[in-house]
């Protein structure tokens, strides 16, 4: 096993060079505003930047939740920390994306009144009068049929 490397990931990480370009660019907050010839010259100097190998990044984006989610074919997942999105045809990470909504926001609850759940009780009631469900039709129907 080399160092950095995580041996629970039970496949090498599908990852473009791109990727781990904009994980460190994106998530690390490491860029360099310099011309490269090839992107993966890019990832190289931007990961040397970060003090952090390509392949460390790689395994650090690869993670069981993202590989799970490139073998069932999804378009884009989020895990909290960043967001990826797949290559179609190889289920490769293409890009990496900061999260959508902050981890880090507190997300404030609700707290209703004793008058607000009644309310919101009774509106539930209500609807659940006004709708019959399929089960109930169906049951109904079978009356009807026995009837005649």
């Amino acid at each position: 096993m080399q160092p950095g490397r995580d041996h629970h990931h039970p496949t090498k990480p599908r990852v473009t060079d791109h990727a781990v370009t904009r994980f460190v660019q994106r998530i690390l907050d490491v860029t360099l505003a310099v011309e490269f010839d090839t992107e993966r010259e890019r990832a190289e100097a931007h990961c040397r930047a970060a003090g952090v190998t390509a392949d460390d990044v790689r395994f650090r984006i690869w993670t069981p939740g993202i590989a799970a989610a490139s073998r069932m074919g999804v378009e884009r997942v989020s895990n909290g920390e960043f967001t990826v999105a797949f290559a179609p045809q190889t289920g490769a990470v293409m890009t990496v994306m900061p999260p959508r909504f902050a981890v880090d926001v507190p997300r404030r609850m609700k707290v209703r009144t004793d008058k607000e759940n009644r309310r919101e009780s009774q509106k539930w009631h209500r609807r659940a009068k006004r709708k019959p469900t399929a089960a109930h039709l169906a049951a109904t129907n079978r009356e009807e049929l026995d009837d005649a």
